[in-house]
């Protein structure tokens, strides 16, 4: 190889370079501007410099995997009240070298079991971000600059069971005069579940059938017997309910009862009724019946009675996993998750 070599220049230099010193200085030339072309083109891959004078002429290339706007979201707290507005954080990010323009978020529900009802600003500190309708309009983002807003959303929810809210994101921007579009799931947010309870106390049902025995009204110094009804509606599922009431003085249970489902137990140092139940599910009733006992004393004469006094009611949601606890009343006429109806009667003299 060295030998071909040699023999090529030594031909060349008897042919051209000996005759003409000119051919020997282009050829070094052109041996010149070969090098230093290379050392260009590795200069600017090494270095690569931000060339103004191009930015005319030529667009960005954009990874659709690593998109330049990085938006990121964040809600407050994902169980709500169906009443309740969502509050969520949103950050914008230019991570590129030039900046965006007229970005636009466009929020709205997944399913058409909720709708989005209205967007509403609780920063107004930057006048760049505006809200119109479900949109989020920016005007722009510099490079490496980031933004941050602050959102109350409400929200309509259809009559349905789904408790599931899910918010899709539709982004699009401009760079440098080119469209670019995303689309986003944020975070499922829940709807907190509501235990739907009744409770009644029977002398007589609502056929016309009588439960009870003894006086009505009570008399002093004679048992009058009433069944308790208590039921659950649930329209949600829950785990681990507790339906607990208090026997005042003077009344007791006689033993006598009657359960769909669950565990019912007393207890004497307490005094507490305690309704156990490891599940309750969607559309399915349960109930718990059981008999008191009252025996009126001479100072309760003309008063009225309270069978069962206030207690709670306690669950745990399966969907997500809060427990559920609330208080309810000795007065009322309803058990609806804080409302307690006892029985009850004006004492009569014997």
């Amino acid at each position: 190889m060295i030998n071909i070599l040699h023999r090529y220049l030594r031909g060349r230099f008897e042919r051209y370079y000996l005759k003409n010193h000119w051919h020997i200085v282009l050829d070094l030339s052109l041996i010149m501007v070969i090098f230093i072309l290379a050392a260009s083109i590795l200069f600017l891959y090494i270095y690569k410099p931000s060339l103004p004078i191009l930015d005319g002429f030529t667009k960005p290339t954009v990874n659709l995997n690593n998109p330049p706007l990085d938006v990121k979201y964040s809600i407050t707290d994902r169980t709500l009240d169906v009443n309740e507005s969502i509050n969520l954080n949103i950050s914008v990010k230019n991570s590129g070298k030039q900046a965006i323009t007229d970005i636009k978020i466009n929020l709205k529900s997944k399913t058409d079991l909720y709708t989005v009802s209205s967007l509403k600003k609780t920063d107004e500190t930057d006048s760049s971000i505006s809200v119109t309708g479900q949109d989020i309009l920016l005007q722009s983002v510099k490079n490496g600059e980031e933004k941050n807003i602050s959102l109350s959303i409400n929200f309509n929810r259809q009559n349905t069971s789904n408790r599931v809210f899910i918010l899709e994101s539709k982004i699009s921007y401009l760079l440098n005069g080119q469209e670019y579009q995303a689309t986003h799931d944020l975070e499922e947010i829940y709807i907190k579940a509501t235990l739907s309870a009744n409770a009644a106390t029977y002398y007589t049902s609502p056929q016309g059938d009588q439960l009870g025995i003894g006086p009505l009204p009570p008399i002093v110094g004679i048992p009058t017997k009433y069944w308790i009804f208590w039921s659950l509606s649930p329209t949600a599922d829950f785990q681990d309910l507790s339906l607990s009431a208090k026997l005042p003085v003077g009344v007791r249970m006689t033993g006598e009862e009657a359960i769909l489902s669950g565990e019912l137990s007393y207890h004497p140092d307490t005094r507490l009724i305690i309704w156990k139940l490891d599940k309750a599910t969607t559309g399915e009733n349960s109930y718990a019946k059981f008999e008191l006992e009252l025996i009126p004393q001479e100072d309760q004469v003309g008063e009225v009675i309270t069978l069962l006094e206030s207690g709670r009611i306690f669950a745990t949601d399966q969907l997500t996993g809060e427990d559920v606890s609330a208080s309810f009343s000795k007065q009322t006429t309803n058990l609806d998750f804080d409302k307690f109806n006892s029985g009850h009667g004006e004492v009569m003299p014997q």
